[in-house]
């Protein structure tokens, strides 16, 4: 198991807004999904995200 915590991730939903802020958490999940194994999986533990 690895836990990623994406430091300053609020002044960028602050100065650019949700929408950037949703981009940016769906281009780390891509990023992540496309290197983990068919039987591995990710997950996202807080938030309210809308879903890529």
């Amino acid at each position: 198991m690895i836990y990623i915590d994406l430091d300053n991730f609020k002044p960028v939903t602050d100065r650019l807004g949700r929408e950037a802020g949703d981009k940016l958490l769906c281009d780390v999940a891509a990023a992540l999904t496309g290197t983990i194994g068919a039987e591995d999986g990710a997950i996202r533990l807080a938030g309210k995200g809308r879903g890529c």
